[in-house]
């Protein structure tokens, strides 16, 4: 999950996203939380890591890899899905690696030890475009981009394409955009209408069939916790979520 605007839905989406594959039946997930601001770790064990508590930040901190991964890893509210948290103090790990030599590898280097062990795994990227997020598209072999249906969000998508075009010629050339997910949309507001037809007028990539609406619901749920499609899952939210997971299954060709 990545764009570097914040408020867009991208934790909402990775943790939905995440619960929704973790309900098939023999599957196992793991969701990275590589944001700072940890509102994914919140969203799914309802309190931040407890002192001491090994997170992702240990991962960048050390240099070392070997089964970092498998350590930092914690079960979550939702079965079959497990994450590795994170705290404040990972702003501390990113300065810290600016200088080490294969510092955008990472995490790249890490998930090898640990890839064996889950059948999708899901990166939710901080609203920026520093060594963390770096990590992460290296990581990955697809991006979901979570876009809010207003003009301004629209209108930073292109730079979010430009930049995983480069990380494709630079770092990673399996990495494939998934689609632009639309968020936060208001059927009776007229600018969301709008820029929602603009939107898939205009993008250069895939828009998602499936449009994440407004939902009280969708607030609630981190407070409690759990994902919109646990704590509400008739909730028109959590049938956004449906599908888009569905959506996603299908493009991956799973």
């Amino acid at each position: 999950m990545f764009n570097h605007k914040g408020g867009v839905g991208k934790t909402t989406t990775a943790v939905n996203l995440g619960a929704c594959l973790a309900g098939t039946p023999g599957k196992r997930v793991l969701l990275i939380d590589l944001d700072p601001q940890a509102n994914a770790t919140r969203a799914v064990l309802k309190k931040d890591p407890t002192e001491g508590q090994p997170t992702v930040r240990n991962l960048f901190a050390s240099g070392k890899t070997e089964s970092s991964l498998t350590k930092l890893a914690v079960a979550t509210s939702v079965r079959g899905m497990d994450i590795v948290p994170s705290d404040l103090r990972l702003s501390e790990a990113e300065f810290q690696i600016a200088s080490r030599r294969g510092r955008e590898h990472v995490l790249r280097e890490a998930l090898q030890t640990i890839t064996a062990q889950y059948d999708y795994i899901i990166i939710d990227c901080p609203p920026s475009l520093g060594l963390l997020s770096l990590n992460g598209l290296v990581a990955a072999e697809y991006v979901v981009i979570p876009c809010e249906t207003q003009y301004l969000s629209i209108r930073g998508i292109r730079q979010v394409i430009e930049i995983i075009q480069c990380v494709r010629e630079t770092f990673n050339p399996q990495i494939q955009i998934l689609g632009v997910f639309p968020t936060k949309y208001f059927i009776l507001s007229k600018a969301n209408i709008e820029a929602l037809q603009y939107l898939r007028a205009n993008a250069k990539v895939r828009v998602f069939d499936a449009v994440l609406p407004r939902d009280v619901r969708a607030e609630e749920a981190p407070s409690h916790g759990v994902p919109v499609v646990a704590y509400a899952p008739d909730s028109r939210a959590a049938r956004a979520f449906g599908l888009l997971t569905s959506e996603v299954l299908r493009l991956c060709g799973d």
